[in-house]
């Protein structure tokens, strides 16, 4: 895994991860977290208004910064701007 690959070396103090799906990411945020480092995270793509539960994945992750593009429309719920 190359966040693995990242982590092995010592001098990195901030890991970016931009999967292209869901799959493995909580996973890769524990694992950089566990190393002691902060942790980044890209959305795979922007997020269309009616996607607010991938919205709601990607901050539960917590990280310690958040690329999130999102389409925003009049029928988005402007809490979670």
């Amino acid at each position: 895994m190359q966040v693995t690959a990242a982590l092995a070396l010592p001098w990195l103090e901030e890991v970016a991860l931009d999967f292209l799906e869901v799959q493995g990411l909580r996973e890769a945020v524990a694992e950089v977290r566990a190393s002691g480092r902060k942790v980044a995270v890209a959305t795979p793509r922007v997020l269309k208004p009616d996607e607010e539960r991938l919205v709601h994945f990607f901050l539960r992750l917590r990280p310690d910064a958040l690329l999130l593009i999102w389409q925003i429309s009049s029928k988005c719920d402007a809490s979670l701007v």
